[in-house]
């Protein structure tokens, strides 16, 4: 019975119980486990089963869906970039349009999804972000807000500069580090007039 997985003895039969009466200890099985042949029993062990797999299955399913759970509408997608990248600029840059075109077509987008591991809907969520119809996303679809700060602390940085590699070089990073911190980086957005938000 503990083999079978019969643990109720719905299917146990009295020979079964005779066996068990050999046993030592058998007197300390639980009522459960002694008791004898039950009519029909071997059809309500295998409903029983069913309905206890049947329970664990859709138990499994809820909760992968509690990890999909989102991802597919756009919000929920940006959401998981977020979380993953900590802006959508840098799951911009980093993931969806790491060659910096600027754009991104639906067949770039499927193997960009594909590389972060996403197994939804892609077309679902390409027409969804791609309100327009225009066949391309660019970074405007993802984040309108950002991409306009963006844009405009670029051309602040032309204007003053001549360009961003002069702005880097003259601006930016004046001692040569290859690097900058917040604090520099504040200074000098507050410097060309910047009025986003610089953090």
């Amino acid at each position: 019975r503990w083999q079978s997985g019969d643990y109720k003895g719905l299917a146990s039969s009295q020979a079964d119980m005779e066996f068990l009466q050999d046993i030592e200890g058998a007197d300390d099985l639980p009522a459960e486990a002694r008791r004898s042949h039950v009519e029909g029993g071997a059809k309500k062990w295998r409903q029983e089963a069913v309905a206890r797999d049947n329970a664990n299955m859709k138990a499994e399913m809820d909760h992968d869906a509690k990890l999909r759970c989102g991802l597919h509408t756009a919000a929920g997608f940006k959401k998981a970039l977020i979380v993953r990248f900590g802006s959508l600029y840098t799951a911009w840059r980093e993931a969806l349009d790491p060659e910096g075109n600027g754009k991104l077509g639906f067949g770039g987008f499927s193997q960009a999804l594909q590389h972060l591991g996403f197994h939804g809907n892609i077309k679902g969520l390409w027409a969804e972000l791609d309100s327009g119809g225009s066949g391309l996303l660019v970074f405007a679809d993802l984040d309108a807000n950002t991409d306009a700060m963006v844009k405009d602390l670029k051309s602040k940085f032309v204007a003053e500069y001549g360009n961003i590699l002069l702005g880097w070089l003259k601006g930016l990073d004046t001692k040569s580090t290859g690097m900058v911190n917040e604090q520099q980086f504040l200074k000098v957005c507050s410097k060309l007039g910047f009025e986003g938000d610089a953090q």
